[in-house]
C-alpha cells in the first residue's frame, strides 16, 4: 500500500452507507472519485453506474465540490468528509415529484434509473413525439434498445399509488413479487415495489424499486469509519481505501 501521506484523506458517506474512510491520489479530481466510487461499492442499493447522475458535497456546508478541482486544492484543514448525493433534477413542466423516491433497476446490467418525475416516460427519445421532454428512462443505448417504442410505457401516481401503463402496441409484461404475472395494455395496472416491468420484444426487465423510509436513519447507527471490503485492482490506482481505521 502507498503511503498514506502521498494520499488524501477523506470521509466519505455513500447514499445509506455513511463513514466509510478512503484514501485518494491528491490529484484526483471529485468526478473522477465519484466514478471510481460507483465502480467500488457495487454492493450499495440502488446505487447506479453513470457518474452524471451524481455529485459530490461537502458533509459540513453542503456545498458542491468542483467537479474538476484536485482533492489537493480541497482539503487545506485535513480530513475531508464528503457526501456522495443523486443529482438534483429541475421537474420538467407539466411534471411532478413522486411521493417517494422510485427507481427502475435492469438486474442484467446493473443501471439504476431514477424516477426524478412523474408522469415517467419509459422509451427512446424523439423530439417529433409529443411529450419528449417526460422521457425518464431512455433505453436507446441498450442492447435491444431500438426494439424498444419511443414512447413505450409510462408510470404514474394517484393518491400515492403508483402505477404503468403501455403507451404503444409494443407489448409489457408485469411480473409481480408473489410470482404471478399479467400482461399490461393501455390502462393503468398498479404497480408494487419489487414487480418487474419485463418489455417482451427487447427482453429488458425493469425492476420497480421504493426507497423505504428510514433506511437512512438505520444507516447512520453504524459505527464511524467502518471500512469497506478492500477495492479492485481496476481502481486501486486512483482510489485506495483505508483499511487499517
Amino acid at each position: 500500500m502507498s503511503n498514506k501521506k502521498s494520499r488524501v484523506e477523506l470521509m466519505v458517506d455513500v447514499l445509506d452507507r455513511p463513514g466509510q474512510r478512503a484514501l485518494a491520489l491528491p490529484v484526483l479530481t471529485p468526478e473522477e472519485f465519484i466514478a471510481a466510487t460507483l465502480q467500488e461499492f457495487r454492493d450499495v442499493e440502488l446505487l447506479g453506474t453513470d457518474p452524471r447522475a451524481y455529485v459530490l458535497v461537502d458533509a459540513t456546508s453542503g456545498a458542491e465540490l468542483e467537479r474538476t478541482r484536485p482533492f489537493e486544492e480541497l482539503n487545506a484543514a485535513g480530513l475531508l468528509h464528503v457526501q456522495l448525493r443523486e443529482r438534483a433534477v429541475p421537474l420538467p413542466k407539466g411534471a411532478r415529484a413522486p411521493s417517494q423516491p422510485i427507481y427502475l433497476e435492469d438486474p442484467n446490467t446493473g443501471a439504476v434509473h431514477k424516477l426524478n418525475w412523474l408522469p415517467a416516460i419509459i422509451g427512446r427519445p424523439d423530439a417529433t413525439q409529443p411529450n419528449n421532454h417526460l422521457l425518464a428512462v431512455d433505453l436507446q443505448s441498450s442492447p435491444s434498445g431500438l426494439r424498444v417504442s419511443r414512447r413505450h410505457a409510462m408510470i404514474t401516481e394517484e393518491g400515492g399509488r403508483f402505477a404503468v401503463q403501455t403507451l404503444s402496441g409494443n407489448p409489457v409484461t408485469l411480473r409481480r413479487n408473489d410470482g404471478s404475472s399479467e400482461a399490461v395494455f393501455g390502462r393503468p395496472v398498479p404497480l408494487q415495489s419489487g414487480d418487474v416491468l419485463y418489455l417482451n420484444r427487447s427482453e429488458i426487465a425493469l425492476t420497480f424499486l421504493i426507497r423505504q423510509p428510514g433506511v437512512a436513519e438505520a444507516a447512520a447507527a453504524q459505527v464511524p469509519g467502518q471500512a469497506h471490503p478492500s477495492p479492485s485492482e481496476s481502481a486501486g490506482s486512483t482510489l485506495e481505501e483505508n483499511t487499517n481505521g
